[in-house]
């Protein structure tokens, strides 16, 4: 087994998107509200506390579960039949049979290999892992070749991405 943390920043949303996710709360809510309004047995908050209710929970999902999330440190282990990726409780196997390659890739003083993996529809979809040292991108790449994965040429080797 191979294990060590992914150092790469999550992607997360610009302040519009942000911003989109809160105001978009209240308008998919009201409809409920709307309906709920017409039932005679039912008697619903008044409008504005149920807007600022859901936009309420818009800021939480926008901003504060994100922050919750990247609390817990980012994990990719590799073994015998597949490549596990974790944060948290968000866990994805990646099976050895599905990558088609890797690749190395220096950017500033981080090593990233680049997985390309099958996906459905002859699809190809890339992922990259950050490397905290040259030491596990040669284990890394070591490991991956004796497994049967084939690691891209035209990329610089472990022994290269040391900087």
């Amino acid at each position: 087994y191979v294990v060590f943390h992914n150092l790469e920043e999550s992607k997360s949303l610009n302040w519009k998107q942000r911003m989109g996710v809160v105001i978009m709360m209240p308008l998919l809510f009201s409809p409920i509200w709307l309906l709920n309004h017409f039932d005679p047995k039912k008697t619903p908050p008044p409008f504005w506390m149920a807007c600022l209710g859901t936009m309420g929970l818009g800021f939480f999902l926008a901003y504060v579960g994100p922050w919750i999330n990247n609390l817990f440190p980012r994990e990719a282990t590799l073994r015998h039949r597949s490549l596990f990726l974790g944060q948290g409780s968000m866990t994805r196997f990646i099976a050895l049979k599905e990558i088609q390659e890797v690749a190395f890739k220096r950017v500033d003083n981080h090593v990233f290999a680049q997985v390309f993996r099958k996906h459905s529809y002859k699809r190809v979809m890339a992922m990259q892992i950050c490397m905290p040292d040259a030491a596990t991108v040669e284990t890394f790449a070591k490991h991956l070749t004796e497994l049967g994965v084939k690691i891209k040429q035209d990329t610089p080797t472990a022994r290269d991405t040391r900087g």
